[in-house]
């Protein structure tokens, strides 16, 4: 009963197969060919696609405007210029765009991960009734799109006064 049924296999030089017994690996140029437009091709076509026009914009950022609004195709500045970082520089209040963002950032960022905490300890530590119908609840709301709550958000702002206010900026995205 324990003598084996089948031949073992070859050991040592015998076991290597030899240069025509391997057809399809990771290495065979059919696999490289298919690799690199199935997989690569489009990757760097998509990069292409998103980081071209943002190129585009810094090069014209430092062109003259009758150069970006010229019809002839001039990549780079014939003579490039910091006059249009100027210009928006002194027409917008950027160091207080700057610190409203960092405002809202940084409170809104807290606030959330505070909720989180809170909300993961209950969910996971503390047993209550129709637990599991509020997580998947979570989940369905974490799935609705931002679009979707737009305008029913500006709605429920403006009526409680909070147009143009830090609070009505961060209460929305909690």
């Amino acid at each position: 009963m324990s003598t084996p049924t089948r031949p073992r296999p070859p050991q040592g030089a015998e076991a290597r197969p030899g240069p025509k017994a391997r057809k399809n690996g990771p290495f065979t140029r059919a696999n490289l060919v298919s690799t690199l437009t199935g997989g690569y091709l489009p990757l760097i076509l998509a990069t292409l696609v998103m980081v071209l026009p943002l190129l585009w914009m810094m090069i014209s950022s430092f062109k003259a405007p009758n150069e970006i609004l010229s019809t002839d195709l001039v990549i780079l500045p014939e003579s490039p210029s910091l006059a249009n970082y100027e210009a928006a520089w002194n027409s917008v209040p950027i160091p207080r765009f700057f610190l409203n963002s960092v405002i809202v950032t940084s409170i809104g960022a807290s606030i959330k991960v505070l909720l989180a905490i809170f909300t993961a300890y209950a969910l996971v530590f503390v047993r209550f009734p129709f637990k599991r119908v509020i997580f998947v609840l979570i989940l369905v709301a974490l799935m609705v799109p931002p679009q979707v709550s737009i305008l029913p958000n500006y709605v429920l702002i403006a009526g409680l006064g909070g147009v143009n206010t830090y609070w009505g900026i961060i209460l929305p995205g909690l």
